[in-house]
């Protein structure tokens, strides 16, 4: 294991994805990490659900920002503009809030990262309490697995 591997900050992120495979497998849907060694503006998790693809980039807040590396920023933006539907979906511990926000992105540059500007897509407090409409993060009819 690597020092990286070690950090908080990506034991949180890995809870994070844990909260969101179970969330999204709850209602039928899958999700799959996606490996480093793609590309280094790939994002994270590829969601599926009804047959809709999301690519979703997973962050905690540095303080009240999130931050892309700008490989990030130009991998969601070029995906967006081919139709894709790629977004960042961001945790805040402290508050237990979870914000996403679907690009196009405003963005401003915060020493070698860019800082999301724009307003966010969705946002919900209480997630590890299931105060989160998964609905308003992935925008398809939704229903609860009944297997």
């Amino acid at each position: 294991m690597n020092t990286a591997e070690l950090r908080p900050h990506n034991l949180d992120e890995k809870r994070l994805y844990q909260w969101l495979r179970l969330n999204v497998k709850e209602y039928g849907g899958h999700t799959e990490r996606i490996e480093n060694s793609i590309g280094s503006g790939m994002p994270d998790v590829m969601v599926i659900v009804r047959g809709v693809v999301y690519f979703v980039e997973l962050k905690m807040f540095v303080k009240e920002d999130v931050l892309l590396r700008k490989m990030q920023y130009a991998w969601g933006m070029k995906h967006h503009k081919l139709g894709g539907r790629p977004m960042v979906l961001a945790w805040n511990m402290r508050q237990d809030r979870i914000v996403v926000w679907r690009f196009p992105l405003e963005v401003k540059v915060k020493g070698k990262y860019l800082a999301i500007q724009s307003e966010p897509s969705y946002s919900a407090l209480r997630i590890l309490e299931g105060g989160v409409d998964l609905s308003q993060i992935f925008p398809f009819t939704i229903e609860k697995n009944s297997v």
